[in-house]
């Protein structure tokens, strides 16, 4: 009787344990690491995470931790008595640590917004920990605060579920392919953050020094010069340009179950797909863009430290990423991976690559060598974390300059691509298509990436270059285009019926005379202006670019650099 009285105390001792480290857990780790996790459109597609992967990484991240520290828990009281009360009193205080000190930020960012107080982080840190200890103390004292505690395991299956309804795990449609009536090869290029501003020397004027391989391409086919993007953001402009089409004003994952019909389920069964898309995850049917489950998982285990580092900690003691610096992997090697399947192979292949350069950071001179940004370590933190450039002249002119020399290192990736398909014997015969997502700003005092209607022209106006097979339609086209002009445009020079419900119209039809633009913006909001006050921006930039930027000294000496290719 004795024994089994015994037994029943240390399952219900157990069990009470299990529950409040349950709750706890789940408010102080799991439900914020999840909400950060499906807040971001592209944290999924960008590792091309299938949807048993996501579900079985929530599920792991709720029980997995609490399940470890129940077994430590258990063991440690077989091995002495009491240990296991200590051990699971480490546990709670740490929790409670992390809930207070995520209630402390939300007052933090209310008091900083309203009232312009802004504690510094390692003070909402003490405070919580002092508030965690107190709580711990009352848990100890009070059966009604441990009973309260046991009743918060009730937001394990409400995060699990919240998770579970925001995340992508839509099955993308099956989207009939286009029946093809002139099939030519078709090779597409995207770079990303790339201002049509940054590769000229005057309006409509590509500079052939610093961009010759651009230049090239602007006489052997079509420069549009007054070409824009319809979002500044990556997850909602890739997957426009390729499905023809505006989205929706939410930020739907940019994966095939939002964007079902595009330039890849259009033509699957029909070309032969060779697609690199770091970033989206538009073609389901392509091989090289698949992912197991085991590796998407164990991808997405080794980013829950950081989630919760970043869901915890204070907003001045949490890093983003670096806006420059040395680059992480140098996208030349993206670009020779992806040229070593563009081969030789019949009118019917696409070849898809969107590129990350000269996205940031930026650390490439124009030959691609790796150097050090001058001025990289006097980025204050609120350059890194909210992109917003503060007003200091001399902080933006440094940027813009390591962003032009890596845009001459784009321009040197784009001559390898035109290079070898020349070699290939494929440059004559293929539909070529080279744009970008979106643009970058460095005008103090704006965001470098938000669209504003003070930055607009640097964000909205993105080059957009086509060589037609054969040679036809070489110039420059001055007539307004957008990036869903894409698509409609492929698919008249491959003879292709347009799918219903394009926003999109070919640019080899008449030109569109609607000078109005519209954006949509990374904060859920659209930006309207027009061509010509944009153009007008744009020739303001220019005259900066020239004289403060490719004109100062400071950019002879980085071109002066060993090996810069300048």
């Amino acid at each position: 009787m004795e024994a089994d009285a015994t037994l029943a105390s240390s399952g219900r001792v157990l069990g009470h344990r299990s529950l409040e480290l349950l709750g706890l857990w789940s408010l102080a780790v799991a439900q914020p690491v999840l909400v950060l996790a499906a807040s971001s459109p592209d944290f999924f597609t960008e590792r091309k995470t299938p949807a048993a992967a996501i579900v079985l990484f929530a599920v792991t991240i709720i029980f997995v931790v609490p399940a470890l520290v129940l077994l430590a828990e258990s063991v440690a009281d077989r091995t002495r008595p009491g240990w296991g009360r200590r051990l699971h009193n480490g546990g709670r205080v740490v929790l409670l640590w992390a809930i207070a000190l995520q209630l402390l930020n939300w007052v933090d960012v209310g008091a900083a917004r309203y009232a312009g107080v802004d504690p510094p982080g390692w003070g909402l840190i003490l405070v919580a920990a002092i508030a965690a200890w107190a709580i711990l103390r009352l848990l100890q004292r009070s059966d009604g605060a441990r009973t309260f505690v046991r009743f918060l395991v009730v937001a394990v299956p409400i995060s699990l579920l919240a998770f579970l309804t925001s995340a992508p795990l839509g099955v993308a449609p099956v989207t009939p392919a286009l029946p093809v009536g002139r099939p030519v090869p078709i090779v597409m290029i995207v770079m990303d953050e790339l201002p049509t501003t940054s590769l000229l020397k005057a309006p409509d004027r590509l500079d052939p020094e610093r961009v010759p391989n651009f230049a090239r391409l602007a006489r052997e086919g079509t420069f549009y010069p007054n070409a824009t993007t319809v979002a500044d953001h990556t997850a909602a402009a890739v997957p426009a340009m390729l499905s023809g089409r505006r989205g929706p004003k939410d930020i739907a994952p940019a994966d095939a179950s939002n964007w079902p019909q595009n330039l890849f389920s259009l033509l699957d069964g029909r070309y032969r797909l060779n697609v690199r898309e770091p970033i989206t995850h538009l073609c389901d049917a392509c091989p090289d863009e698949a992912r197991s489950t085991s590796s998407a998982v164990s991808s997405l285990a080794s980013e829950a430290p950081r989630l919760a580092f970043l869901s915890v900690a204070p907003s001045d003691l949490a890093r983003r990423s670096p806006l420059i610096g040395e680059a992480e992997g140098d996208p030349g090697d993206e670009v020779s991976d992806f040229l070593v399947k563009v081969r030789h192979e019949g009118n019917a292949t696409l070849d898809f690559l969107h590129v990350l350069t000269p996205h940031r950071p930026w650390g490439r001179l124009p030959s691609g060598r790796s150097y050090r940004v001058p001025g990289a370590d006097d980025v204050p933190d609120r350059v890194r974390e909210t992109l917003h450039l503060p007003r200091d002249r001399g902080l933006a002119l440094d940027l813009w300059r390591a962003h032009l020399l890596q845009v001459g290192y784009a321009d040197r990736l784009l001559g390898r691509v035109i290079d070898h398909l020349k070699r290939r014997r494929l440059y004559d015969r293929a539909l070529l298509v080279v744009a970008a997502d979106h643009g970058v700003s460095f005008r103090p005092n704006q965001p470098l990436r938000d669209i504003t209607a003070g930055n607009a022209a640097n964000i909205a106006l993105v080059p957009l270059f086509i060589k037609q097979p054969g040679g036809r339609g070489r110039g420059i086209d001055p007539a307004p285009a957008r990036t869903i002009d894409v698509l409609p445009t492929i698919l008249d020079v491959i003879q292709a019926p347009h799918p219903p419900g394009l926003s999109g119209r070919s640019l080899l039809g008449p030109p569109r005379k609607d000078l109005r633009v519209r954006v949509l913006s990374a904060r859920l909001a659209h930006l309207e202006t027009t061509l010509p006050e944009m153009r007008a921006q744009q020739a303001r930039s220019l005259r900066a670019q020239k004289r403060d930027v490719i004109g100062s000294h400071l950019w002879e000496r980085s071109c002066r650099l060993p090996g810069s290719g300048c």
